[in-house]
């Protein structure tokens, strides 16, 4: 969010948001109590960064955080939009001062039904079992549909 550039296209994006740790701690648990019924909840890639190679810092893919099961868990019916993309890494890169303007942005589109998507993981939620195979599966749909430059 402190990012000029990106900080204002997500502040545009959505009226509230929250910026939490990457650690399990109460920011966590005000964020998922916040979520209700009628809520939109919007999740932005954090952690390592994409360098120009597409790879974090140490030469690693991007990897699925585990919130996003508890997020389902929480949320439980409905549906989610998924978008994949290569990332930003080649607008603008970690370390580089002004994004490279004019570049085209690419980006696939999933609609997934919540409830269905939950059942076909064919573990319970809440369990470690169910936030694994949430992490396992959206890092294959993003090997998948990712698109790249």
């Amino acid at each position: 969010m402190r990012r000029p550039l990106v900080g204002r296209f997500f502040g545009f994006l959505a009226g509230n948001v929250v910026t939490i740790s990457r650690e399990r701690d109460d920011t966590w648990q005000q964020v998922l109590s916040s979520i209700g019924p009628d809520s939109v909840v919007l999740l932005a890639p954090e952690g390592r960064m994409k360098r120009a190679t597409g790879l974090d810092l140490e030469g690693r893919p991007m990897t699925v955080r585990g919130g996003i099961a508890d997020i389902l868990q929480v949320v439980g019916s409905g549906r989610m939009l998924l978008a994949y993309s290569g990332g930003l890494h080649h607008v603008q890169h970690p370390g580089q001062l002004l994004p490279r303007l004019f570049k085209t942005i690419r980006v696939r589109l999933e609609v997934v039904d919540i409830e269905a998507y939950c059942q076909s993981l064919q573990e319970p939620p809440g369990s470690e079992d169910f936030k694994r195979a949430v992490r396992a599966d959206l890092e294959r749909r993003r090997d998948l549909y990712c698109v790249t430059e």
